[in-house]
């Protein structure tokens, strides 16, 4: 081979493995970049799941990475969460919901909100046009579905806790309970930031959660006391169980306000925002 033939192609080589290594540093950059971009926008939390999503459904979040995307009481998680009221137990089957101050709704959750201004009416005889005449204003309930996957015995947990925790706070205390005679209890809904739900107080009127016939179950254990018949005494185990690991959560919720409280109600600070993060009011 001619002396000018091998310095072709020692410089043809040279070119190729240069543009190879700025190809892939290029590559490395631009993906550092998305990334840090999602995470800066989102949180880590929600980039990583979204990036998951749109890696596919091999990489599918868990239920557990999604609720402890954001650390209790952190100033800028704006998931839609349900307290837990302060009568209920913070530990045994409902100590998943205290790491999440409350029930989280891991994935971005579907929700209608509808406001009514009602009028009567009013329609005198011979006359083409009837004259509205207002009654009230109302906020109507407020539907809340959102999908929960399951992926590990931690996921089922957490949803066996959601579902204990909507079966409580639509009782009453009955019987032999503490405080008997009082109405299910009274919680307080927040999500999307301060202009969207800022700390409403709620009740729970109706939920469902839906069983899959068509889907996997997985196998949990949950804190608590089991009865066990052992020489007359109870010793402490756990309750087991199984959960999908897909299924849709649906959550109906009404506003209420104390009577104290409307009373201080100022339509002139409400329209400027002062409500916002003082009374709940939306």
């Amino acid at each position: 081979m001619a002396f000018g033939d091998k310095l072709k192609s020692v410089v043809q080589s040279n070119v190729k493995n240069f543009t190879s290594d700025i190809e892939n540093k290029a590559k490395s950059f631009g993906n550092n970049l998305v990334n840090n971009a999602l995470e800066n926008a989102l949180g880590g939390g929600a980039a990583s799941i979204l990036k998951s999503l749109l890696g596919g459904p091999s990489s599918q979040p868990s239920l557990s990475n999604a609720v402890a995307a954001k650390v209790k009481g952190a100033d800028n998680d704006w998931r839609v969460r349900l307290s837990v009221p302060s009568t209920m137990p913070k530990d045994g089957i409902l100590k998943p919901l205290d790491a999440t101050n409350g029930l989280v709704f891991p994935y971005t959750p579907t929700i209608l909100i509808q406001h009514s201004a009602n009028y009567d009416a009013m329609q005198p005889t011979h006359s083409n046009y009837p004259f509205p005449q207002y009654q009230s204003s109302q906020i109507d309930d407020i539907v809340i579905t959102g999908d929960f996957f399951c992926e590990n015995a931690v996921d089922a947990q957490y949803w066996a806790a959601t579902l204990h925790y909507l079966r409580s706070v639509t009782k009453m205390a009955y019987g032999q309970s503490t405080n008997a005679g009082a109405p299910p209890p009274l919680v307080f809904l927040n999500g999307y930031g301060d202009f969207v739900f800022p700390n409403v107080p709620v009740i729970i009127k109706t939920f469902s959660v839906d069983l899959p016939a068509d889907v996997d179950y997985i196998k949990t254990q949950v804190d608590g006391e089991v009865a066990k018949v052992n020489a007359g005494t109870k010793v402490e185990g756990f309750y087991e169980g199984w959960a999908p690991v897909q299924s849709q959560v649906m959550v109906t919720v009404q506003p209420v306000y104390s009577r104290a409280r409307t009373s201080q109600f100022s339509l002139d600070k409400f329209v400027k925002g002062d409500y916002l993060d003082n009374g709940g009011f939306i």
